[in-house]
């Protein structure tokens, strides 16, 4: 299966700064949005699962490790707090059933992707997610 690398974007309707802000990524060609949503998450998944698991007895960071993370705006241990392992079919399912309903929208060079559209994937093309934030039905 051919790779191609695409700009990643995330952000939520609630918030003007990004979550992730123009990461360049490497993704498996894809037939339909689904295939994409279904890679992006699962590579997550695999990626959260790998995590070391808080274990040290004293944590420090280095210069360099914060310089590296104070661009995406969270500097960290890149470490996870529960020894919990994610399941990848729950997580791809609910992030399908999230785009399905709308609460994901997804923007591919600007124009808005549907549900189980076909798409095939340039190089360095901008890929946007922005989830929507639900209203709650108060007056204030």
């Amino acid at each position: 299966m051919s790779k191609v690398e695409i700009i990643l974007n995330v952000k939520s309707s609630s918030k003007r700064k990004k979550f992730i802000d123009n990461q360049l990524i490497t993704v498996n060609q894809i037939h339909n949005i689904n295939e994409l949503i279904t890679n992006i998450v699962s590579e997550n998944v695999d990626a959260y699962n790998q995590k070391k698991t808080d274990q040290q007895l004293f944590q420090y960071l280095t210069q360099k490790e914060i310089e590296d993370t104070l661009h995406i705006g969270k500097v960290g241990f890149d470490d996870r707090k529960n020894e919990k392992q994610q399941n990848k079919e729950e997580a791809v399912k609910t992030a399908l059933l999230a785009f399905k309903d709308g609460i994901i929208r997804v923007f591919i060079d600007e124009e808005e992707i549907e549900y189980n559209c076909t798409y095939s994937l340039k190089p360095h093309t901008n890929v946007t997610f922005i989830k929507m934030v639900m209203l709650a039905g108060r007056m204030w």
